[in-house]
């Protein structure tokens, strides 16, 4: 796991720089609906967020324990049509890194939360064990 999960991380952290066994993340976020200038067609809402985490490094192989790593930013939100549940979010995050300083990151994700109730994210969901029966022709 890292720290830079697009669906479970802290926002705008780069992609493989530490990796752990284990991911704490805390998510503090608060959302402020717009007015359209479009009318029905669309809404939009604007979010500024914090995000704190960290990483132990566990069993994994070459894994590390990082201390805790910080970001902070604003977002645009859209729903498109209007009151859908289809959103696209434009992430501006400023994270902390260690070398690199405060940088600027930008982030466009769509989420359809029409098709699903729950999603694990995608690196937790890699890491988990496939149950598998042991033969086809005796499953209960």
């Amino acid at each position: 796991m890292t720290l830079a999960g697009v669906d479970g991380g802290v926002r705008g952290m780069p992609e493989g720089v530490e990796q752990g066994a284990r991911r704490g993340i805390m998510r503090l976020e608060d959302r402020f609906d717009m007015r359209s200038p479009f009318g029905e067609t669309a809404d939009f809402a604007l979010a500024v967020f914090a995000d704190a985490g960290r990483l132990w490094a566990g069993d994994a192989p070459f894994g590390t324990t990082t201390p805790m790593r910080y970001s902070a930013g604003f977002s645009l939100l859209t729903a498109f049509p209007a009151r859908s549940a289809q959103m696209w979010r434009l992430d501006v995050a400023f994270p902390n890194v260690p070398g690199r300083g405060v940088r600027l990151a930008l982030r466009l994700t769509h989420t359809d939360a029409t098709s699903v109730f729950w999603r694990e994210p995608a690196d937790v969901a890699v890491a988990r064990e496939r149950s598998v029966p042991a033969s086809l022709f005796n499953w209960p």
